[in-house]
């Protein structure tokens, strides 16, 4: 299983991939476009891109080989609300808590090592609200908002107003189900999962799912 700040409850994102235009970097694009069916827009920040050209409900993918680049890429995607999840191409495989928490809602990273239909599946996934984080990064980002769940949040627990079904839900988050096999599980629509998600994010008073799983963890 793979590891969004809050997971998309909107049922259309705007993808777009930032790195400097190329021959090879336009054809990935049309591969990951055809292969999986999304929408992926190209953006070269060397021609003067700025937060307010970001549509809204952006997830930007970003090449963090293309070293030159990613200091304006990075300033451009943390200065705009409109970006709802950060995915990293080329990224080492076991980064630490500190680099995960630097990226903006990073929602997936992709090493050289993933194959093109690894990639995709990945990002429709990530499209349809999942996360797509390896397993090692995952354990590592529960340990650390375990520890540092506060005090505020341990005493509002019993008080919680979580219905009999968000309850199911985070049962089935806590041991890493995709929205997809929760659904499935639950005999309900991946869009109704995504709904109940957003209501328990906000009870919970959390940003994201791996917030949210490490809640679970700790009190069902």
């Amino acid at each position: 299983m793979k590891e969004l700040s809050m997971d998309i409850v909107a049922t259309r994102v705007n993808i777009l991939m930032m790195t400097q235009y190329s021959l090879q970097s336009e054809n990935f694009r049309q591969m990951l476009q055809e292969a999986t069916g999304l929408s992926i827009s190209s953006v070269d920040p060397t021609r003067k891109m700025d937060v307010a050209s970001i549509p809204e409900n952006s997830i930007v993918i970003i090449d963090i080989s293309v070293s030159n680049l990613l200091e304006e890429i990075v300033k451009i995607v943390k200065e705009s609300d409109k970006v709802v999840g950060t995915v990293l191409f080329n990224a080492e495989e076991d980064m630490s808590v500190e680099e995960v928490l630097s990226w903006k809602s990073l929602r997936g990273t992709f090493s050289a090592r993933d194959s093109l239909p690894q990639v995709c599946q990945g990002l429709k996934a990530i499209a349809n609200g999942d996360n797509w984080l390896p397993r090692k990064i995952i354990n590592k980002l529960i340990s650390y908002y375990e520890l540092n769940i506060n005090s505020s949040q341990d005493l509002g627990y019993l008080g919680t107003d979580l219905t009999r079904r968000e309850l199911e839900i985070l049962e089935s988050l806590k041991t890493g189900g995709s929205n997809i096999e929760i659904a499935d599980s639950l005999f309900v629509s991946e869009h109704t999962i995504k709904s109940h998600l957003y209501n328990i994010f906000k009870k919970l008073e959390v940003k994201n799912r791996t917030q949210a799983m490490a809640w679970a963890r700790k009190h069902l």
